[in-house]
Order: C-alpha cells, then sequence, then structure tokens
C-alpha cells in the first residue's frame, strides 16, 4: 500500500470497507452465535481496530460519549436481532427509514421547530423509501401457512 497514490489508498479504502459492510448481513445469517455474542464481537473488532489505528487521537470519555456510545449500542444490538430473526432485507428497510425517525423526533424531543432542511429531506425521502417494500414472508390470503409435504409430520 506504500506504492499507491494517496487517490488509489483511498479508493480501495472504499472498496474494503463496502465489501465488509455488504457481507455483514449474510456473515450475520450464517454464523451460528445468537445476537448478543455477535454484537459482542463485531462491537470488540470495531474497538480494537479504532484502538490500533487511532490510539489516543481521538478516543476519550465524557458524559456525552458515554450516552452516544450507550444508545450507539442499542442500535447495532437491534440491527444484528432484526438481522437474525428475520430478512436481511428487513433489517436493511428499518436502517434506511431511521433518519426519518430523527427528522419526525428531533423537534418533539429537543422542543425545538423543524427546519425547512428537514423537510426537503423529508419530502425526498419518504416517497422513496415508502416505494420500496420489504421483502417479508408471503401467505396465502386466508393467512394460513402452505405445508408442503417435507414439512408434513409423519
Amino acid at each position: 500500500m506504500k506504492n499507491l497514490s494517496e487517490h488509489n489508498n483511498g479508493i480501495l479504502f472504499v472498496f474494503t470497507a463496502a465489501l465488509l459492510w455488504s457481507t455483514g448481513g449474510l456473515f450475520i445469517k450464517l454464523i451460528s452465535f445468537s445476537a448478543m455474542q455477535l454484537s459482542f464481537f463485531r462491537c470488540s473488532i470495531a474497538a480494537l481496530t479504532f484502538a490500533l489505528l487511532f490510539r489516543k487521537q481521538i478516543i476519550f470519555f465524557n458524559k456525552l460519549s458515554l450516552i452516544n456510545s450507550i444508545f450507539y449500542s442499542i442500535v447495532l444490538i437491534s440491527f444484528v436481532i432484526a438481522t437474525k430473526t428475520t430478512t436481511a432485507a428487513n433489517a436493511i428497510f428499518l436502517q434506511a427509514t431511521a433518519p426519518i425517525y430523527v427528522l419526525i423526533f428531533e423537534p418533539l424531543i429537543n422542543k425545538t421547530r423543524g427546519s425547512p432542511v428537514n423537510s426537503t429531506l423529508m419530502s425526498w425521502t419518504s416517497p422513496a423509501i415508502s416505494n420500496s417494500k420489504p421483502m417479508a414472508p408471503r401467505f396465502p390470503r386466508d393467512g394460513r401457512k402452505k405445508i408442503t409435504s417435507s414439512h408434513r409430520s409423519r
């Protein structure tokens, strides 16, 4: 990597990040650990990576970083649980809708007025997200699951 230009090095890092990010759901499904175990190892690897790459440059602790850490860990654990218990498409759909929830609840929680930028973002993202459909299992109209011959009890 020392022979690569800064631009090519950046492209390599973005490609690697995209590869790791896009295979995360696959490995969550394939690995037989529980959601909490997977979350632990995912966060441990991330913490170790940050510690090795940045050392003490950006890592500091205060009340705000502790609160952010708690909420971010809830987000990460929720993603792993959603991917483990449903389809990866459902979990990704929930992640894609997260900005809408932030834009809706931010004025309510912070008791501020919504900004025009927030309204513009909502008008752009809401139709696109509502147009996409999470991949839920398809059942017959009467609500009963079809039983194939391989699933019948003997």
